[in-house]
């Protein structure tokens, strides 16, 4: 056992203009969907922003730009990660966060990778037939000093106590420095304007409540056109699959069987249990790894979306128009993107609604 820790260390694997890279677990502070942030254009030009995140000023780093590549515009669908170093963050935007992984040294070849600097990538991951381009993170932060000195040496609250200094430091960005959605996503929709500016206020806000123990984190997911809240306690990872194995003689919601590194998983479709429509002509690639008691099982979804943290005040009951059967499966619902989304109770649904994988057919 002890060896086995010695010589695997986990990775947060991300996608970035279609290449493949991972960063070291252990800095990642957090993950959620991007924000509007408070451009600049007078920082190093890998360095996109600052966004408040409870309460503390982040660089955001576009890491496109440093690699050299075409610009690509930001969508809905981009995700930020934060990393730390020595009491510093760092934020990255990325297109898709993919999964937690352990990765063994035996799989990791610490050559210079060609198709970047290399003083940012440490060494390369060879799974299968993908390689991963395994990050250096004490080497992006190099590239944030400069933002950290703009910001010491911004229009400060020092004449008025009472002014908060992040938000000074924030209007004067935004302010001065230019407007997000002309720079980064012209042709995005006063929706996602909305959606984007929304994400950036609830980071802020949380820092606003200074109560962050007894917050509710849940994840966010998309079934058919509906969202639904996981509790974050229940969900081990997100990931995606490509083959299935079926397995013989059990009901339709058990849709078989995936081989997550080594580790065999089956895959249940709790749609049936939420009496949803299913199209079968536009199947999933992703799965929300849970554990709930000492069951591990997958749930094919179609999109992943945010990572909320809720107060108890922002959960309402179920709405009485719902079915007895379905309010059964609901903790409550919360407000997301102007619609209403259900908080699933997934150890109820697996105990009661009908999914157990030894059902007689």
């Amino acid at each position: 056992m002890l060896s086995q820790e010695l010589t695997q260390k986990y990775y947060v694997i991300f996608s970035l203009h279609g290449l493949s890279y991972g960063i070291d677990a252990m800095s990642v502070k957090e993950i959620f969907s991007l924000p509007e942030l408070a451009i600049a254009i007078d920082a190093p030009e890998d360095v996109v922003g600052l966004l408040n995140l409870r309460g503390k000023l982040v660089p955001v780093m576009d890491l496109n730009r440093r690699f050299g590549y075409p610009f690509q515009e930001y969508k809905l669908s981009d995700s930020v990660i934060v990393i730390e170093e020595e009491g510093e963050l760092l934020g990255i935007v990325v297109n898709q966060v993919r999964e937690v992984i352990s990765i063994d040294a035996e799989a990791i070849e610490n050559t210079i990778y060609t198709r970047h600097p290399s003083r940012l990538i440490s060494s390369v991951a060879k799974l299968g037939a993908e390689n991963i381009a395994l990050l250096k993170s004490e080497a992006l932060f190099e590239y944030t000093n400069a933002v950290l000195e703009m910001s010491a040496h911004a229009p400060n609250s020092a004449d008025n106590a009472d002014v908060d200094r992040e938000e000074v430091v924030l209007h004067h960005w935004v302010e001065k420095q230019g407007n997000f959605f002309d720079t980064f996503c012209p042709h995005t929709t006063p929706q996602e304007h909305h959606t984007f500016h929304l994400r950036a206020e609830q980071l802020m806000q949380a820092s606003q409540r200074n109560d962050l123990m007894g917050l509710r984190p849940l994840a966010v997911v998309g079934l058919g056109d509906e969202y639904f809240g996981l509790d974050l306690e229940v969900v081990r990872e997100f990931t995606e699959f490509h083959k299935v194995t079926p397995i013989p003689c059990c009901p339709d919601h058990v849709i078989g069987n995936i081989n997550l590194r080594g580790e065999t998983v089956t895959l249940i479709d709790i749609r049936r249990a939420l009496h949803m429509q299913i199209d079968e002509h536009h199947p999933t690639s992703k799965a929300i790894v849970v554990h709930i008691d000492e069951l591990v099982m997958g749930i094919p979804v179609e999109r992943v979306f945010d990572v909320l943290y809720l107060q108890k005040s922002d959960i309402k009951p179920n709405p009485m128009a719902t079915s007895d059967g379905d309010r059964d499966y609901l903790q409550g619902t919360v407000l997301y993107q102007e619609k209403m989304m259900g908080i699933l109770n997934l150890a109820k649904i697996f105990a009661e609604g009908n999914l157990s994988v030894n059902e007689e057919v």
